[in-house]
């Protein structure tokens, strides 16, 4: 399966990792790392699913949050969610925000293309 996906994290290392899996894996994927540019691209409304750090999501504050949560379009992407183990209150934002599913971060390259295939 080939698509757009847009990556919204401010870790270098995983946004690297979560990347080169899902392009060695036909994904086209746009890495951003700071809440101006994911807001830029979300507007752009060209993605067929949107992956982002709760953690991330959690302390920008609302405006991220708004902008999924105002996503009224049944055609919107699905959002997959990268949390930690004991981030359940950012799991609480994220599905209050329409956030599809979520994956416990570390996780495997298998585990990651498996809940793609889920969602997707």
């Amino acid at each position: 399966m080939t698509g757009q996906i847009l990556l919204i994290d401010h870790s270098v290392p995983l946004s690297r990792s979560v990347s080169f899996v899902l392009t060695q894996n036909g994904y086209h994927v746009d890495a951003v790392k700071d809440e101006d540019n994911a807001l830029h691209s979300l507007a752009s409304d060209g993605y067929d699913l949107i992956i982002v750090n709760l953690k991330d999501v959690a302390s920008y504050g609302s405006k991220i949050l708004n902008f999924l949560q105002n996503r009224k379009d049944s055609s919107a992407p699905p959002v997959l969610g990268l949390t930690t183990p004991e981030g359940e209150r950012d799991s609480t934002l994220a599905s209050s925000a329409g956030v599809t599913q979520w994956l416990s971060v570390p996780f495997s390259n298998e585990k990651l293309l498996s809940c793609i295939k889920k969602i997707w």
